[in-house]
């Protein structure tokens, strides 16, 4: 599956170099291992602007997930915390297929 459609909440009015524009969508609903590909297509799409190139996400209300954007494979990489009683780690990345479209991420795009 893929995400859901963008919703620009707040589009970047900057004349400069970069531009950070606030986005929401509903997740993967099948959340492929190593990450929703074609982020950046999207991410045009919703910006209704053909040549953006996205550098970066920057995580706001994601439902408790941590995202980031794998700008050189072009995916949108989830992960969660496992605080368990026995050993705390790094996030893990959420396993292959699981289901996240119930969950809406708010995010922050910064392309130029």
């Amino acid at each position: 599956m893929a995400i859901g459609a963008i919703t620009v909440l707040e589009k970047s009015s900057a004349d400069g170099p970069f531009h950070v524009d606030l986005l929401s969508f509903a997740a993967d609903g099948a959340y492929p291992t190593g990450g929703t590909a074609a982020f950046q297509a999207a991410v045009r799409t919703a910006l209704a602007k053909g040549a953006v190139e996205l550098v970066a996400v920057v995580p706001q209300d994601c439902g408790g997930y941590t995202v980031c954007y794998d700008k050189a494979n072009d995916k949108l990489k989830v992960y969660y915390n496992d605080y368990d009683a026995v050993a705390d780690g790094p996030d893990i990345q959420v396993p292959n297929a699981t289901n996240l479209a119930a969950v809406t991420f708010v995010v922050m795009a910064i392309s130029k």
